[in-house]
């Protein structure tokens, strides 16, 4: 017998890179994406994968190909572990206990904020108090953006970038409605998406077809 599939697959297609995740031999999620240069730090499919709402088919499929995970503490232990900027999420109030426990013993440099819940969950937000070119190589995604954008879509993402780059991610921990406003470069860097998803989004948004990709070395 084979071994059960487990990860990220892509091939070539008409549209760009046709990818798909696997988990435990079951398939959770299929995207479309363009190719890109460059591969930065805190981002992943992944990241969009295990932030989807409880009640997506997204997380039903996690659900079914991992069930004994709790998803939901999945991205506040990324944020702890530096594995993602940012987060905005629900936990268990054990969860929640645990997590501030472990933000003090660590003595993190994450800050967190409680912002609503009911009888059996507490929703957060938390991000790490780094700034975006902390974390970040700008000028090399700029240079990727312009390698597979229309050039008006590329220089509006690199202003943005730019605009950007010096502003620390636990900026957004309070201030969720300009998250919400920036542009999809920048936002799919707090949020952790992968900028090859990412720049498929910018160009469906404005309804335009990305360049001709450039060979990748």
């Amino acid at each position: 017998m084979g071994e059960t599939m487990h990860g990220l697959y892509s091939r070539p297609s008409s549209t760009g890179v046709r990818a798909v995740a696997i988990l435990n031999g079951w398939e959770v999620s299929s995207w479309t994406e363009l190719p890109m240069p460059v591969d930065p730090p805190l981002t992943s499919p992944w990241n969009r994968i295990l932030a989807a709402p409880a009640d997506s088919d997204v997380a039903a499929h996690l659900r079914h190909a991992s069930p004994e995970v709790d998803w939901r503490e999945w991205p506040v232990t990324a944020v702890l572990d530096g594995h993602l900027a940012y987060c905005d999420t629900s936990v268990t109030y054990q969860q929640l206990a645990a997590l501030h426990a472990r933000i003090e013993a660590k003595a993190s440099s994450v800050e967190i904020r409680v912002v609503g819940g009911n009888a059996d969950t507490v929703k957060v937000r938390m991000a790490t108090t780094a700034t975006v070119d902390e974390l970040w190589d700008i000028p090399a995604l700029i240079a990727a953006y312009q390698d597979v954008l229309p050039a008006p879509l590329a220089e509006r993402e690199a202003e943005a970038l730019l605009r950007h780059q010096h502003r620390p991610v636990s900026w957004y921990v309070d201030r969720p409605e300009d998250l919400a406003e920036v542009a999809l470069s920048v936002w799919g860097l707090i949020t952790g998406d992968n900028p090859a998803h990412t720049a498929l989004e910018i160009t469906r948004i404005a309804r335009v077809r990305p360049r001709s990709p450039q060979p990748i070395p």
